[in-house]
């Protein structure tokens, strides 16, 4: 049995071994992404003067358009990897089959969370843990396999630092 495999049955199986932990897993999978978003949406908003929102924002932009928008569909679309619910038939509620490598949310998710951890370190570091609890909750549902987890991770901080070094500062 694979890396993946094993610590994918260890997450899972410990998310199902009680209701509760199986909604708070479902919560973070599916939900907390919105959280986020708004958080950070309010985070530049009301922090920022309007020169320096608009960089923040254009560079939260970019990075999420090239990561999860281009980058992530582009490696799904060379490369199938199978979701777990697929591989081991397992009962979910409204999922399609497509590839699960890389994790389209934490390609969307890291570049918002390293944006806001260079801004303010205090909320950043909330900002990360939350977007790793997404990832985990991902993987407790049976949506991907850690490695799917990790390469957004590594394609989300990827872009973020690109877009970041070559956007012109305000």
């Amino acid at each position: 049995m694979s890396f993946d495999t094993s610590l994918f049955n260890i997450i899972y199986s410990a998310a199902h071994r009680y209701a509760i932990f199986e909604s708070f897993a479902l919560f973070s999978a599916k939900y907390l992404i919105y959280v986020l978003v708004g958080l950070f949406i309010l985070f530049i908003l009301f922090k920022y003067s309007s020169r320096k929102r608009l960089y923040l924002l254009s560079l939260g932009s970019l990075a999420v358009i090239l990561s999860r928008g281009i980058i992530t569909e582009l490696i799904r679309f060379f490369y199938y990897h199978p979701r777990p619910f697929v591989e081991f038939n397992l009962p979910i509620i409204d999922s399609s089959a497509t590839s699960s490598l890389p994790s389209g949310h934490m390609a969307f998710l890291v570049p918002l969370a390293l944006l806001v951890w260079h801004e303010n370190r205090g909320w950043g570091k909330w900002f990360i843990a939350l977007t790793l609890l997404v990832g985990i909750g991902r993987i407790a549902v049976g949506f991907h396999w850690p490695t799917d987890i990790l390469l957004g991770i590594v394609v989300g901080s990827a872009i973020f630092y690109l877009v970041r070094k070559f956007l012109p500062k305000p």
